[in-house]
């Protein structure tokens, strides 16, 4: 079974299939519309896949730490806060947090002077 085939057989089992394949096939009816609907489904194709990378015990906690939090941290407030011993560690905590914005989990909220702020995701 091709791609097509696959497509057409995903949408007529699916409850909502009929709405999808009709906004689909609007969005081919010119370039500029098939090259918006290219361009939205690979931000959330690389977006899902993001989200599905497996966190560090670390970044966990450092998560954990950033969503417990009603207002931007900076990697100190985080290493204060951590439980973990090595997370404790400013440049433990400045790695994880990095690493946490690059897996799209939390944002980088701002710098306070040469410190960087982040926070959960709005």
């Amino acid at each position: 079974m091709n791609s097509i085939e696959s497509l057409g057989a995903l949408l007529g089992a699916h409850k909502s299939g009929e709405r999808i394949a009709r906004d689909i096939a609007e969005l081919l009816l010119d370039d500029d519309s098939t090259s918006f609907l290219l361009e939205k489904m690979e931000e959330r194709k690389s977006a899902l896949a993001l989200l599905g990378q497996k966190l560090s015990a670390l970044e966990q906690e450092a998560l954990n730490i950033v969503e417990a939090s009603d207002v931007s941290l900076t990697a100190d407030q985080v290493a204060q806060k951590a439980t973990k011993r090595s997370l404790k560690y400013r440049n433990h905590a400045s790695t994880a947090l990095k690493r946490l914005v690059q897996k799209g989990r939390i944002v980088q909220a701002g710098k306070n002077g040469q410190t960087i702020l982040y926070s959960k995701k709005r």
